[in-house]
């Protein structure tokens, strides 16, 4: 659904962070970033899961996670788009960046995709992201395991987005489906997990052979809940509760997996495949293919960036241009850690809560063995002033977001040599 028109909207001056009780305490946050017309990015952690909504003038555009963002992305592209020539799509410059809605409006530029399918996608991100967050809050025990924190931006430093969703609206309509699931028994069961056939023969006995090939073609352990309603084209709570009924039996198991991979090259198959059955990433592994892992003796490079996504695409960028890397996502603690480890150079988000890029480069740049090492800050904000002002506290260099594998590697073959030229002689 297109965007409509808004009027200006009252910008907080500055980032917040809260411990929220319960749902209904963040159903108020959210109300209140809608009523006042707010455009940025909320972050949410609870019990180790990571979310983030963003918001323009108020409405929701965009939402993410941490640990499924590839699949649901494929997911959402084959369950809008099923025609969609997979092959005539090209990720080489953008695919760090593929969960994003900028690689959708992209497609809708180009042609791939229509605009009403674009939209689609984008408020399935957002209503699979809510309803995550319904299941996960049902969860949590005590305030401190629900974490909030706000970053806010000028409407002027953001794109206009494709779509957006009242906030009401979407959290009417996931609060219903989330209602919907928790009755017919589901609560306990993660649409993000996958079920396996760990009962062979007993199974194959009980079906017919035709039945039973056709359930072991989907039911490998490889493909989520969500994954199997879109390739069987069936609605997700009853095909889960048919699946459910062999869990309670022992025959199938839900088992969590991995997100999906991809490479540098065109993806050329469709998406909801195979891929190996494992516990969730972690946002250190790296997605992109390399030639070799970084060895010891390559150069070390630091990010500092309180959003795990952003951290875990750079760590993808540096692994695959076979870099050690390392994410700090505590930016008070940052100088303690670059201490620790000595990077070779440390890419600075500018836009952090408690303390900005600004300040902390400025801090670094206070202790000597650090003052000749590359510091290079990242923005959204590609002003002249921005720029200036990262100079003028000691940065070596300005890379505007959103990141890509080619600008990263211009500055690192810019800075890089002399920086390790400089700690040789330290």
């Amino acid at each position: 659904m297109p965007i409509s028109q808004i009027s200006t909207s009252i910008q907080p001056p500055k980032e917040s962070f809260k411990l929220l009780a319960n749902i209904n305490d963040l159903s108020n946050q959210l109300g209140v970033i809608s009523q006042k017309k707010i455009t940025g990015r909320v972050t949410l952690k609870i019990q180790g899961q990571q979310w983030s909504l963003h918001f323009y003038l108020g409405q929701l555009t965009w939402a993410a996670d941490v640990m499924h963002p590839i699949r649901r992305w494929y997911r959402q592209l084959a369950h809008h788009c099923p025609t969609l020539a997979f092959e005539t799509i090209n990720l080489s410059e953008n695919s760090p960046y593929l969960c994003n809605d900028a690689v959708i409006s992209k497609l809708v530029r180009q042609g791939k995709i229509h605009r009403k399918d674009g939209e689609a996608i984008v408020i399935g991100h957002i209503l699979e992201i809510l309803f995550d967050i319904f299941q996960q809050c049902s969860q949590i025990q005590n305030r401190s395991l629900l974490q909030m924190s706000c970053r806010y931006l000028h409407p002027s430093e953001v794109n206009s987005p494709l779509a957006a969703i009242q906030v009401g609206q979407a959290w009417l309509q996931a609060n219903q489906d989330w209602r919907a699931w928790r009755q017919a028994g589901l609560a306990n069961y993660s649409p993000n997990l996958a079920p396996w056939l760990c009962q062979v023969e007993s199974l194959r006995q009980k079906l017919s052979p035709m039945a039973y090939q056709s359930l072991a073609a989907l039911v490998d352990g490889h493909r989520t809940l969500r994954d199997l309603a879109v390739k069987s084209k069936q609605d997700l709570q009853l095909m889960t509760q048919s699946i459910i009924h062999q869990v309670h039996q022992g025959s199938i198991k839900l088992v969590t997996v991995e997100d999906l991979q991809f490479s540098l090259q065109p993806v050329a198959t469709p998406p909801l495949g195979k891929v190996s059955r494992s516990l969730p990433i972690s946002p250190s592994r790296a997605l992109l293919t390399s030639s070799a892992p970084p060895q010891a003796t390559h150069p070390l490079i630091a990010y500092i960036e309180d959003h795990t996504l952003h951290g875990k695409i750079m760590g993808q960028i540096l692994v695959h241009l076979n870099y050690r890397f390392i994410h700090l996502q505590e930016p008070l603690q940052a100088l303690m850690s670059l201490l620790e480890h000595k990077p070779d150079l440390i890419f600075l988000d500018l836009a952090m809560p408690i303390i900005n890029g600004y300040e902390l480069c400025t801090q670094i740049r206070s202790v000597s063995i650090f003052k000749d090492i590359p510091i290079i800050i990242l923005s959204s904000n590609d002003s002249v002033a921005a720029r200036l002002k990262a100079k003028n506290v000691g940065a070596s260099d300005f890379l505007a977001k959103p990141i890509r594998l080619t600008n990263v590697q211009t500055i690192l073959q810019r800075h890089i040599a002399q920086s390790r030229s400089n700690l040789e002689t330290i």
